[in-house]
């Protein structure tokens, strides 16, 4: 193909190939073989180095047969972002080593991106820098221009000739250091903070000095060392892309700072053309000062909010920000101006409010569960109106604030998520059709109860397609209906399905997902996982205890309904499990949608309110087996 374009297209110097975005390579045992650590956890040791290059390599030979002078462009990026010890690379390929300088803030980052850089300036005949500079996935200025000019000054001494950058740029918060970077690219050697000096003298005039003074405590923390360490890996975090521990960069005294200068520079701002200027910057960080509170609240609310004891003063962190003054998406559509003033910000920058919500319905739920336990009678009914009652007293007979009362009310909507898996004299035939009269009326002629109102991942919002489920047991089977509704944009497949096979990348498809676990349980790995796509005999994915190898003898059928979208049946034995119904009555679950469009998700939204991923045991409502 490569060689015919350059035929059709003899005035092209170049063609593109490169590596998988996000994994996805051949596991074949040839592909293998040229592999290291393939599958490894976290993915963050695997290395396809070989697999990559040698395949680029081939290319290149092949092309350079009828093409000698046309150059193979390619990315030094993810698990082949390092040549592999002893790579002679063709000399027509050129690859662009993909990464941020914002790595220049941790040591041992900064050293790795320089050896990688060493090693291609004498490995490649030529190369190019692939630069993250963002913008989209921070909701704060992140600008580091020193860092920048030295980054640039190291590449373009090691040999580097081209460059591409994603900035995506949030023009309101940092816009100026985009023009910054143009005048570097041009000549590296170029002293920055004249460059500044030059930006604010010409763009904020009048207002020059106070906007300077912004401009350098945005760069003083763009450059600040911060770190989290991860929960789940025990390393440290730093970068915070679409993280929403970035508002740790900027702590309430720095909001304050920065906004003092920027009222400074309104006062000083004479000319219309000034004022506009200065506005553009004053109203798009006073979208970071809506979402830094919101972070803060939620993050100190989490603190609390995992012991009743601790209701009030969550509920206290979260009523503080329950007005409409600190709502994000009414300040962009009244105050901002346009899409690239400030990105959409990040699902993520929601979560920690989103998990103070669900770790107080967890905490209210865990006392209901304890007093109902040992009953046989108990119903979603019972169980909801036990909720109202833990909270009640653990309240004490406080009054809730307005703000309290609104996030109270929400907390035990979530918190009353229960379902029933009605008991069935007759299993229902798998075929994806819920037509048998079982999901209609149960072994003892009682109505069997829907489920719905689904919620986006991480934000919390109500999900934009309709998910309905129902579940019976017959005391072997768990027995789960599914009706998924939607209706795409134009243009999108109405079905979008890339996996293939048992235990494939389910959850890239339109698909559902459910989660099951014990109450008691407090191993992050102890859980049930089965995802279900929409094709008729439907690819699945399981897994127990985190046990990818595991398959449990689950029976699964879709029934697609064009224009509408799909129904979907399951079932499961609850010995796979190591689930006795007889004992297990009270279980904690979860229901997951999975809407794709053109290869990106359109909405991940959950029964049970969810912060972060899927996996979290705090995630949860409950299901009592009837």
């Amino acid at each position: 193909n490569i060689i015919a374009y350059f035929d059709e297209h003899p005035d092209e110097n170049s063609v593109s190939i490169a590596p998988n975005d996000g994994g996805g390579y051949c596991n074949c045992p040839d592909c293998l073989a040229l592999s290291e650590n393939a599958g490894s956890p976290d993915g963050t040791e695997e290395n396809r180095s070989k697999l990559f290059w040698q395949f680029a390599n081939r290319i290149a030979e092949g092309v350079a047969k009828k093409h000698p002078d046309k150059i193979i462009g390619t990315l030094a990026y993810s698990y082949s972002k390092s040549p592999y010890e002893g790579l002679k690379l063709h000399p027509n390929i050129m690859p662009f080593y993909v990464g941020t300088t914002a790595s220049y803030r941790d040591p041992e980052a900064k050293a790795e991106r320089l050896a990688d850089i060493d090693q291609w300036s004498t490995t490649a005949r030529q190369f190019g820098i692939y630069e993250w500079y963002f913008g989209a996935g921070y909701s704060i200025p992140v600008p580091y221009s020193r860092y920048l000019a030295e980054s640039l000054r190291y590449a373009h001494e090691h040999g580097a000739r081209a460059l591409y950058s994603e900035v995506y740029p949030n023009w309101g918060l940092d816009g100026y250091k985009v023009w910054v970077f143009s005048k570097l690219l041009w000549n590296p050697e170029r002293d920055v903070e004249s460059l500044i000096d030059d930006f604010c003298t010409n763009y904020f005039a009048e207002a020059a000095e106070p906007m300077r003074k912004y401009i350098d405590l945005c760069e003083a923390l763009g450059e600040q060392r911060v770190t989290t360490t991860d929960p789940a890996t025990g390393k440290e975090q730093w970068y915070f892309f679409r993280n929403p521990e970035q508002f740790l960069r900027w702590p309430p005294e720095r909001i304050a700072e920065a906004d003092g200068y920027l009222d400074e520079a309104r006062k000083l701002a004479r000319s219309e053309t000034t004022r506009a200027h200065v506005d553009y910057y004053a109203d798009s960080f006073g979208l970071t000062s809506i979402l830094a509170r919101r972070y803060s609240a939620g993050a100190l609310a989490c603190e609390s909010a995992t012991d009743l004891n601790g209701l009030g003063d969550a509920l206290s962190a979260l009523g503080s920000i329950a007005g409409p003054e600190l709502d994000h998406a009414l300040y962009t559509g009244w105050v901002l101006r346009d899409a690239w003033q400030v990105t959409e910000p990040s699902e993520g920058l929601h979560a920690p409010v989103t998990k103070a919500r669900s770790l107080l319905a967890g905490a209210i739920t865990q006392e209901a569960y304890r007093q109902l336990r040992g009953r046989s009678d108990v119903t979603p009914e019972a169980f909801r109106a036990a909720v109202v009652g833990v909270a009640t007293e653990a309240l004490g007979g406080r009054e809730p604030t307005a703000g309290e009362k609104q996030v109270l009310d929400r907390v035990l909507y979530s918190a009353g998520r229960v379902a029933m898996a009605h008991r069935t004299a007759k299993a229902p035939v798998i075929d994806g059709s819920l037509g048998d009269d079982c999901w209609l009326l149960d072994a003892d002629g009682k109505a069997v109860t829907a489920s719905s109102g689904f919620f986006v991942l991480r934000t919390g919002t109500p999900a934009q397609f309709t998910t309905e489920f129902r579940m019976l047991h017959d005391g072997k089977r768990l027995y789960v209906a599914a009706r998924c509704d939607q209706v795409k944009p134009e243009g999108m497949p109405e079905y979008y399905v890339s996996s293939s096979g048992r235990d494939g990348r389910v959850w890239d498809d339109d698909s559902i997902e459910f989660l099951l676990n014990r109450p008691e349980t407090t191993d992050r790995d102890d859980f049930f996982q089965a995802i279900i796509n929409c094709e008729p005999t439907p690819n699945i994915f399981d897994m127990l205890h985190k046990d990818k190898a595991w398959n449990g003898d689950i029976e699964a059928a879709v029934l697609r309904i064009p224009g509408q979208g799909y129904k979907l049946e399951f079932s499961v034995p609850f010995a796979d499990l190591g689930i006795d119904p007889a004992e297990d009555r009270f279980l904690k679950m979860n229901f997951v949608r999975n809407v794709v469009g053109s290869r990106e998700y359109l909405e991940i939204s959950n029964w049970f309110p969810t912060s972060a991923g899927n996996w979290e045991l705090d995630s949860r409502g409950w299901l009592i087996l009837q």
